[in-house]
Formats: structure tokens, C-alpha cells, sequence
């Protein structure tokens, strides 16, 4: 039994879809009987469909679907079986019910079954009344997707058709985003699509294309934004702007980084605030912010960039990024002053140790023949609440916590990822620390630190 993803059509009429998800050993074979119908997990054929796609760490998935019940009472009865002839022994029998605009979604994990209902993408568009494409010209579009034989080809042709004037449901989307290996090129078009999304009620239901947990907070986390800016009243500050598409604010950023002065990239953030018609995240001033050097122009850029933020209470996380005290208290009074929550509390006020002090620690834990050693001397430092780093100094302590770097007992890559996060909370300049990931050759360990950090920023 293989982890699943469950990808529903609705067929004419007012039948609706039951889809059965069966999760755990990849051997074990079922048969299904509704309503003395009998279904067999191995086949493909009729109204029951098998479908596999791969994510990063789960291959052969398998859905069965059933596309003809009617809304009412059904009996359905679940034996487990080693062939398509074979009896097999009863696992689960109970009645469930079929509303009217309403699909099933049935989880088998063992003997542990689960029912859930989902919303039919074609009753309403959660009160927008978008019309997705027919299941034909969905079938067009997703035959262009896969005809490209590399990966680029095929996020570039998901991109074209989400820039269309076309819509999509969630399961179209699904389907999608399942031609694409990469979950970074996923949840990327993942959140293109939200704009295209006939049924966005549903949305929620693609987290099961990530394997990564961190890929799968960032989509809740981004549904739950555009629910929330979707319901602005006019006394919002943001009334008439809209979020960046993630392609476009992908732009920006090269954009900006394309500059090779300082000035050059002030100037395109800065236009970018001021354009009325865009708005931005907390989280997307912060990025633009972090890659401006100079404290006294990411003030300046700061105070212009929260009348376009979607998310004000959250501004004060950006106190961090200022090491300077007058920098901070004026930040933090801007935002009172323009009816927005401050928070002193995020007012750091901590001075790295002094390069003597430094200097001996750093000494002290190099002289260690075995990483177990070394790993206890950081752990101690950076757990120490008396003491506080630049970001340089921990870069340099972390080299010291290198798997490679010989010695008896090379440290665990557990333990170097869990040094990185300790060691945040102890740094004077927050905004610079996502530059120890260049230590982790690990695109994991690099992907797991990364979402500390935001996850202290987003506190």
C-alpha cells in the first residue's frame, strides 16, 4: 500500500465522486464492494482508475475513483486481497452519505478508515462564480505539458497556461504541478495557480504533493494570506492592490540583483513600493530589504513599504533587521504612529563578544581531536545566554563542525544543523544569517535551517 494524492473529477448530471486512497504497504491489494458493486484495487478499467506519479520521496501512488454514485446512502464494504478472484478477509463495512455538490474522499491505512468530504469545484467558486475548463480542453492543455521532454519545458508550459485566461479546478492543478519533479518549481506554481483556481476552498488538498513539511506550511501559510486579503474592507489600507503573482515577484528580485550598486538596487525596490497597484508580504519587504546594505536606506524603504503590506501586524518582525538602536526605536515608533501594532519586545539590543573573548573560545573548541568534543563546546556557547554573536563569528564556529573535516567521530549532520539553529538565537545580526546555509552541502540540512529562520521571523 503506497501514500496517495487524491485527484477527483465530477461527470455530468448530479453523480458525485468517491475517491478511495489507500496508504501504507506497497503488496497488499484490496477489493471494494459498494453497494454490491465490487471494484478491485489492480485494475484500471470502468469507473476505477489506478494513477501513479512521483514525488521526491514516494513513487506508484494509487488512487481508485469512482465517478457514477448518486447523492444518498451507501454501503460500502472493504476486504483485504491477494488477487482479483481471491476472497480475502473483511477489514471495514459501514453506510456513508453522498451529499448533493458534495464529493467523498475515503482514506484506507490499514484498518484505519477515514471519510472526508470535499467541496464540488463545479457547484460554485466559493462565491466567484469562475467556470473551469472542460475535462477536453484540460486533457489539450496537459498533453502541451508533458510533450516537453525536459523539466524547464514543462514548468514554462504550466506557467503559460496559468497566465491564460483560463481557469482551472484544484484536481486540474494537481495534475499539473504532478509533471514536475522539482517541489521548489512546485510550490512556486502552486501558488501562480491560486490566482486561475476555480474551487479555492479546495486548495488546501495539494499540501499532499510535498514531501518537504516546510513546502507545505509555505502553501497554508499563502492560502491563508490570500483568504485574508480577499476579504479587505475599505478601511484597509491596501484597497486596490494586488499580491505579486510569485513569477512576478520572481522578476523583481532579478531585477534588483541584476543592479551591481547599491543605489541601483535602492532605486527598483523603491519603485516597486511605490507602484499603487502592488501589494506585498511581510515576508517578501523583508527578502527586498535584506539585499539593501546600508541601514539608513532600509529604514527609508521599510517606512514605504508598510502602507503596501498585506500583512501589518506582522511588520514589527522587521525591527530585527536593524542593528542599530536609533534605527530600530524609529521603525517601531513609524509603525505606531501610522495605527499599527509596534513591539518593543523586538528591539534587540545585544552586543556580539568582544574579539578577545571570542578568540578564545575559538581556540579552545579547535583544540579538540574528536567532533563529539567540539560539538559540546558550540552547543554550550551558543546555549549560553551571556553570550551574543555577529554572524561571522558563527560561520566561523561552524566551520570548526564540519562532517569532512577529519578527526575521530566526524559530527552527524543532525548535530551540525542543529548547532545552526541554536546559534540564531544568540546572533546581533539576524538579517545576515541565512548565510551560514553556504557551510551545509546538504540541500536538506540547507532547506531545514532556512525554515527555522523563517519560522523566528514569522514569531
Amino acid at each position: 500500500m503506497t501514500a496517495l494524492a487524491a485527484i477527483l473529477f465530477f461527470i455530468g448530471g448530479y453523480a458525485q465522486t468517491v475517491t478511495i486512497l489507500f496508504r501504507g504497504n506497497v503488496q497488499k491489494n484490496y477489493q471494494v464492494y459498494i453497494d454490491g458493486n465490487r471494484y478491485y484495487s489492480g485494475n484500471s478499467s470502468g469507473n476505477v482508475y489506478n494513477t501513479s506519479y512521483s514525488t521526491s520521496n514516494s513513487a506508484n501512488q494509487r488512487v481508485m475513483r469512482i465517478n457514477s454514485l448518486q447523492p444518498g446512502t451507501h454501503r460500502i464494504q472493504i476486504y483485504n486481497a491477494s488477487s482479483s478472484t481471491g476472497s480475502g478477509q473483511l477489514v471495514y463495512t459501514n453506510n456513508f452519505q453522498l451529499r448533493t455538490g458534495y464529493d467523498m474522499n475515503i482514506t484506507v491505512n490499514g484498518n484505519r478508515i477515514t471519510f472526508s468530504e470535499k467541496l464540488d469545484p463545479t457547484v460554485n467558486a466559493n462565491g466567484q462564480y469562475r467556470t473551469a475548463m472542460t475535462s477536453a480542453e484540460f486533457e489539450q492543455t496537459l498533453d502541451k505539458v508533458r510533450k516537453n521532454r525536459y523539466q524547464d519545458g514543462r514548468i514554462a508550459a504550466i506557467r503559460t497556461a496559468f497566465n491564460s485566461a483560463d481557469y482551472f479546478t484544484t484536481d486540474q492543478i494537481s495534475r499539473l504541478l504532478t509533471q514536475v519533479n522539482s517541489e521548489t518549481a512546485r510550490i512556486e506554481l502552486a501558488k501562480t495557480g491560486f490566482a486561475v483556481v476555480s474551487d479555492p476552498s479546495n486548495y488546501g488538498e495539494l499540501s499532499t504533493l510535498f514531501d518537504n513539511q516546510s513546502n507545505i506550511n509555505a502553501l497554508n501559510n499563502f492560502i491563508s494570506l490570500q483568504a485574508t486579503t480577499n476579504t479587505n474592507t475599505g478601511t484597509n489600507t491596501n484597497i486596490g492592490r494586488a499580491l505579486l503573482s510569485t513569477y512576478d515577484y520572481n522578476r523583481l528580485l532579478q531585477s534588483v540583483n541584476s543592479s551591481s550598486y547599491s543605489s541601483g538596487k535602492y532605486s527598483v525596490i523603491s519603485t516597486a513600493f511605490s507602484n499603487a497597484s502592488n501589494a506585498f508580504t511581510t515576508a517578501q519587504v523583508r527578502e527586498l530589504l535584506g539585499l539593501i546594505s546600508s541601514e539608513t536606506d532600509r529604514l527609508y524603504l521599510a517606512r514605504q513599504a508598510y502602507p503596501t503590506v498585506t500583512d501589518p501586524a506582522a511588520f514589527s518582525g522587521l525591527l530585527n533587521m536593524f542593528n542599530v538602536q536609533a534605527n530600530r526605536e524609529d521603525l517601531n515608533t513609524f509603525i505606531i504612529n501610522s495605527g499599527g501594532v509596534g513591539n518593543n519586545s523586538l528591539v534587540i539590543t545585544r552586543t556580539a563578544m568582544s574579539d578577545d573573548a571570542f578568540n578564545a573560545l575559538l581556540k579552545k573548541s579547535s583544540g579538540h581531536i574528536r567532533q563529539t568534543s567540539v560539538y559540546s563546546d558550540l552547543k554550550a556557547a551558543f546555549n549560553n545566554t551571556q553570550n551574543n554573536f555577529t554572524t561571522e563569528q558563527v560561520q566561523r564556529l561552524l566551520m570548526l563542525a564540519s562532517a569532512g573535516s577529519g578527526g575521530l567521530f566526524p559530527m552527524s549532520e543532525s548535530n551540525r544543523v542543529e548547532l545552526a539553529k541554536l546559534a540564531y538565537n544568540r546572533v546581533v545580526d539576524p538579517v545576515n544569517y541565512s548565510s551560514v546555509v553556504s557551510l551545509y552541502s546538504s540541500q536538506t540540512s540547507r532547506d531545514e535551517i532556512n525554515a527555522y529562520i523563517n519560522a523566528q521571523y514569522n514569531k
